[in-house]
């Protein structure tokens, strides 16, 4: 956009005609359809409506797993839908079902919904104004009445559930205000924790948003002419944090312009401001930190949980019971065949009849037949569905990053000799005498040898095979085969002579491949499975030391 700050400056017309624009703008924005539904992504779910605490419909879907009582409540900023963004803030688009993915995927039933005037709710301003009455957008200040809605909804259909609320910017903004707005929301309500993923401090971010994209700042003329117009402004999460009475988890993507400048960082200071949340955590993740991800733009920053779900499903799993056992069928994207023209007489997309006029055409990614109005985007030269074309461009913002590391590193010294340690651990028909862990291992004790560990985890008893390598007597072996869900462990025994009488066993491992959310959610109940195997061995190898050698204990 053009520099307006001497038009703007100069003219007090231009000036208030501009405010004018940007108010309804933001009361009314143009809404994004929803393009995508669960059932894409592999997941079942139901369509629900909610009623605001002022009586606005809001329009949702519940993903549910029958086998939990964990529940998250999930909103999404402004320009968005609950399925994501054709084009959001710098042109950037953005989906969250994958992330809604993750979290079934992780052990957790969801609920999402579109707020007030976006997606299929009713609500907004103006010409895209749906339903009964009219109900602006505003950033948070008027979405807590959304939430509030929610929560009693929650609160009728699920009694006994553990929630963990997640809120992307305009959404994350709503729970903060509730938190003074409405504080007896939460009553009936078991909030576990409370996830604020690029919240923002409203008149601050237009601020810096006006100075990049029209070249003047008039956040003070926007903020009072708002009041005037609509009796609310935006909403400033650093004067709301201070009221938050749950753990509490900020994420922002660092090089965000938009978030901070050289006085310092928004979602610092709204961290910085909760100073009741019994807990808190601040995660900063894209160009420049240890987290790379896209090009620092905020939309991609929506996107980042999408692939790198880990740091908040580990967090959240804090305060909501540990890790949860994958569903026995894990959801997957659809795999289109390409349709037939002679199978579908109407678009697949819009339902619109073909006619002579009225042409087929291919999504040449997804592979349905679709009228031209439904192909208007293209991935690699191609035709392409808008739902194809945005899951492309958010993918194309992961290029640049890896895997989590999902290892395991754990040691420990023994007052007794390798030797004694050694025998101990191989001793496996007495295994299951001193370990509640690893209860029998049976095989080719040898390398390349094949052989079958059972054991008990997370209450479950398991047998599993693998083939031995990196064998050597009285010293270690490993395996690295493939687990469940596609997921390989790269596991290492290892014993240490210390001197005559001390060892150090170690018990590393490293998983790689299959869900990332399977991947990292299982490491630490792994991790703390391996260190109480390394304190039972210690404690029943000393034991044998003392005894061979006479030792009183």
């Amino acid at each position: 956009m053009p520099n307006l700050s001497a038009l703007v400056n100069n003219s007090s017309t231009i000036k208030n005609a501009l405010v004018n624009t940007i108010i309804k703008g933001g009361a009314g924005p143009a809404r994004m359809p929803v393009v995508r539904k669960p059932d894409y992504y592999g997941l079942d779910y139901k369509d629900v409506d909610i009623m605001s605490a002022d009586g606005i419909r809001l329009s949702a879907w519940l993903i549910a797993r029958s086998d939990t009582k964990k529940l998250a409540i999930v909103n999404h900023p402004l320009m968005c839908n609950r399925w994501g963004s054709v084009k959001g803030v710098d042109d950037v688009p953005v989906e969250f079902i994958p992330l809604l993915r993750n979290l079934y995927v992780a052990g957790y039933s969801v609920l999402t919904y579109d707020q007030r005037g976006q997606g299929d709710s009713d609500g907004g301003f103006g010409a895209t104004a749906t339903g009964p009455k009219e109900a602006p957008c505003g950033a948070g200040a008027t979405e807590w009445q959304d939430f509030i809605g929610v929560a009693n909804y929650v609160k009728s259909n699920f009694n006994g559930h553990d929630i963990a609320l997640v809120g992307f910017c305009m959404g994350a903004n709503s729970i903060f205000k509730t938190f003074t707005e409405a504080p007896e929301t939460f009553h009936g309500l078991n909030v576990k924790c409370f996830a604020a993923i690029q919240p923002t401090r409203s008149k601050l971010l237009r601020s810096r948003m006006f100075k990049q994209m029209i070249g003047v700042d008039i956040s003070d003329e926007v903020e009072a002419a708002q009041q005037q117009m609509f009796g609310v402004g935006g909403v400033d999460a650093v004067d709301h944090s201070p009221n938050v009475t749950v753990p509490l988890f900020c994420a922002q993507m660092k090089a965000d312009i938009y978030a901070g400048d050289s006085k310092g960082n928004d979602v610092q200071a709204i961290f910085d401001a909760a100073i009741t949340a019994p807990e808190k955590k601040i995660f900063f993740f894209g160009p420049g930190t240890d987290h790379p991800f896209g090009n620092g733009l905020r939309f991609e920053g929506y996107a980042f949980f999408n692939y790198h779900p880990e740091p908040l499903v580990e967090w959240l799993d804090t305060y909501m019971g540990g890790f949860s056992v994958p569903p026995e069928s894990m959801p997957q994207i659809k795999e289109e065949t390409y349709q037939k023209d002679q199978d579908h007489p109407t678009c697949q997309e819009c339902d619109a009849k073909f006619t002579r006029l009225k042409r087929k055409h291919h999504c040449r990614t997804c592979g349905r037949v679709l009228c031209k109005n439904c192909v208007p985007k293209k991935n690699a030269g191609q035709k392409a569905c808008v739902g194809c074309w945005v899951h492309a461009k958010v993918d194309k913002m992961h290029t640049a990053t890896g895997e989590a590391d999902c290892k395991i590193v754990t040691n420990v010294e023994i007052d007794a000799p390798a030797s004694v340690v050694w025998s101990t651990l191989t001793d496996f028909k007495n295994m299951s005498t001193w370990s509640s862990t690893t209860q029998n291992i049976e095989g080719d004790f040898k390398e390349g040898g094949e052989i079958t560990v059972s054991y008990k985890f997370l209450g479950f008893a398991m047998s599993v095979q693998h083939t031995l390598c990196n064998f050597e007597q009285g010293v270690q072996w490993r395996w690295s085969d493939e687990m469940e869900h596609g997921i390989s462990n790269d596991h290492l025994y290892r014993v240490e002579a210390i001197d005559g009488t001390h060892a150090r066993f170690i018990n590393n491992d490293q998983l790689s491949g299959g869900d990332s959310v399977v991947r990292c959610g299982v490491v630490r109940p792994m991790m703390a499975s391996y260190e109480l195997l390394n304190a039972e061995l210690k404690q029943e190898a000393e034991k044998r030391y003392r005894d061979q050698a006479g030792i009183a204990s």
